[in-house]
């Protein structure tokens, strides 16, 4: 059977020999990823954070055992999600954040969803269901994508828009929003699996607010952002920074293979040639440059990206500096997580 996703990982993917800075061994895999991520009942842990766990991160989860094409893990977290995130009630969207509250239950700490953990979810569904031909699995998703486009997508006069979550993003201040939270391939998937027209002016919604999210010479745009008044600006309230929300956007075209898009961010990757470095995060509000340095799997996702643009000597160089900073961030769950979903490769069915 063709298989729909698969792992490409580290050297591999790259098409790189010869790195010196990492021996292979020391390559973040799936199975080590599971090891200190994925406890035995498939709740993944964000050890970094009070080892709770998140929508999104069960999403992530879902995609790099399906990616790793092993079964019993996906259904695993499958499971815990549906027992322990689809507890709302009056939908079937994901509460966002369980973990340990102050009376030392472990529970759902936040019942509010986080629209881009249902949109990984559902799309780990579909494709789990393409590889696997599961209907209970298809059934769960179209369930989520339903209750994603009747509840979170909302008309604006430009274009319509994904909320960020059930409720808390419309205020008087205006609309907030995160484009990080537009997951291109699950929009994708939707268009074919729902049928509806409306997922394809999402897609492309979402391109149109990247575009005009856009600041500072670096073309970038901030974690958060607000509609208000037919404008669109740095929620400066949530973060006026390009950082660890908006770093995901590059991921989301990329596994579209939107290198068109991805052409509008070659200045980061110019500074990291005359630089050598990533900052791990830019200020837009108040043009600044971190002087901290960027995790792994910050630098894995630029190397995706320098690698599709046709960049091979600054990808190998970008890659060289992930496998070595993840070395040294064996607790860090959020950069070997983009580490990870930096070397899934989709292929078409």
């Amino acid at each position: 059977m063709r298989q729909i996703l698969s792992f490409a990982m580290g050297l591999l993917f790259f098409g790189f020999g010869g790195l010196e800075t990492v021996q292979a061994a020391d390559v973040m895999t799936w199975d080590i990823y599971k090891e200190r991520f994925v406890s035995h009942d498939g709740r993944v842990i964000d050890r970094g954070n009070k080892d709770i766990s998140h929508s999104e991160g069960q999403g992530y989860g879902l995609i790099l055992a399906l990616a790793a094409d092993d079964q019993p893990s996906f259904q695993k977290i499958w499971v815990w999600t549906q027992n322990n995130l689809q507890v709302r009630g009056k939908d079937r969207l994901l509460a966002w954040a369980w973990g340990r509250r102050p009376n030392g239950a472990w529970d759902v700490l936040d019942f509010n969803n986080a629209t881009d953990g249902d949109l990984l979810v559902a799309f780990a569904l579909l494709k789990a269901h393409e590889r696997w031909r599961n209907p209970e699995f298809h059934a769960a998703a179209q369930g989520l994508v339903q209750d994603i486009k009747n509840h979170l997508v909302v008309e604006t006069r430009d274009f319509p828009v994904l909320l960020p979550g059930y409720y808390g993003f419309v205020s008087d201040r205006g609309m907030i929003l995160n484009p990080s939270y537009y997951v291109y391939p699950a929009i994708e998937m939707f268009k074919q699996h729902d049928g509806d027209a409306l997922w394809e002016r999402v897609f492309q919604g979402g391109l149109r607010l990247l575009d005009k999210a856009r600041r500072t010479s670096w073309n970038v745009p901030a974690d958060w952002v607000i509609v208000a008044n037919d404008r669109i600006d740095v929620d400066r309230e949530r973060s006026s920074r390009f950082g660890y929300e908006a770093i995901r956007t590059l991921l989301y075209l990329s596994w579209v293979e939107n290198r068109e898009a991805l052409r509008s961010w070659t200045t980061v990757l110019d500074w990291f040639d005359k630089t050598g470095m990533m900052p791990v995060w830019v200020d837009l509000a108040n043009p600044a440059v971190s002087l901290d340095e960027a995790p792994g799997g910050f630098y894995a996702v630029w190397a995706r990206v320098a690698l599709m643009l046709n960049r091979q000597e600054t990808a190998r160089k970008l890659e060289a500096q992930a496998q070595a900073r993840l070395v040294q961030e064996k607790n860090d769950y959020y950069s070997n997580t983009l580490y990870l979903l930096s070397h899934v490769s989709f292929k078409k069915p």
